[in-house]
């Protein structure tokens, strides 16, 4: 570490010093050493009442930010209404590192890369080098090869938190996705009406099979308008003549969902799940789907 004076926040970085930051951030990144005094002050600290705040100097900020789009991507697990844990989706990604990590032509390092989860079903990954994180991006897609089939991957170039969060909001602008649970028999008829008349507009409803040809009635998903994320309840009743309340609990595409026992509102991971203890059973390793299953 430089124990020369530190110079000034806001002076213009030069190319040697630039590449000096560049070595430390990597040393951070990929091996886990912070720096220490790098020679200049990185940024400025202001103590509030309740939060502390530090601002990046401009240079400094610049250069993480192009560093982590160099050796970044960003890996989207295409699952359909299922939000895979970041125990599992990490796991996934190792199985994918597998084939290639120990290969000195490809990762003459010979270690793996780092992974950071971004939210439901996507991650960062840094890579060990530039010329991997390159690679997957110019794949773009790879099938990852669990039991019982396999999972698609995208792999896109780093986002900033910005830059992903507007991506999010692009996608959750297109539609906004409920599971109607363990729906009774007198309810299924007017089930569409009644999510669309309390919830807002629905745009399609998804036969509650849950396999093609074994036809069944329980768990049904509904594609509605986004606006329905901001007015949809988590419970929907339908009154019968009798004045009997027929309850319908509703899970979104957003909600927890357990793959030990196929149902919603917590995960495997929760210490909390009774059955937290038990073995993953072997058939459901690679993780179901959750629209549309009979309950």
């Amino acid at each position: 570490m430089s124990d020369a004076p530190a110079l000034p926040q806001g002076q213009r970085m030069q190319d040697e010093e630039a590449e000096r930051v560049r070595v430390l951030m990597e040393k951070c990144y990929d091996d886990g050493i912070f720096p220490e005094n790098i020679g200049r002050e990185i940024g400025r600290a202001e103590l509030h009442d309740d939060y502390g705040l530090f601002i990046l100097d401009d240079d400094i900020d610049d250069l993480i930010i192009g560093w982590l789009k160099e050796r970044t991507v960003i890996v989207i697990f295409e699952v359909k209404d299922q939000t895979l844990t970041l125990s599992h989706t990490e796991q996934l990604l190792r199985i994918y590192e597998d084939g290639w990590y120990r290969d000195p032509a490809m990762n003459p390092s010979g270690k793996r890369g780092r992974t950071h989860g971004e939210g439901p079903n996507v991650m960062s990954y840094v890579a060990r080098s530039t010329k991997i994180a390159q690679w997957m991006t110019s794949l773009g897609t790879a099938e990852i090869p669990c039991r019982g089939g396999s999972f698609k991957v995208l792999f896109k170039p780093w986002l900033t938190r910005a830059e992903l969060d507007r991506m999010r909001n692009e996608e959750q602008a297109s539609g906004f996705c409920l599971i109607a649970l363990r729906v009774p028999l007198v309810a299924m008829f007017s089930l569409q009406r009644a999510v669309g008349q309390n919830f807002g507009p629905v745009l399609k409803m998804h036969p509650p099979d849950k396999k093609e040809g074994e036809p069944s009635l329980g768990n049904v998903k509904i594609d509605c308008e986004p606006n329905v994320r901001d007015s949809y309840r988590d419970w929907l009743y339908v009154r019968s003549k009798d004045g009997d309340d027929l309850e319908i609990r509703i899970a979104t595409q957003d909600s927890p969902f357990c793959n030990k026992c196929l149902w919603w509102f917590h995960t495997e991971d929760d210490p909390d799940f009774p059955r937290f203890n038990e073995e993953m059973p072997a058939n459901r390793q690679g993780g179901r789907g959750r629209g549309g299953r009979g309950g």
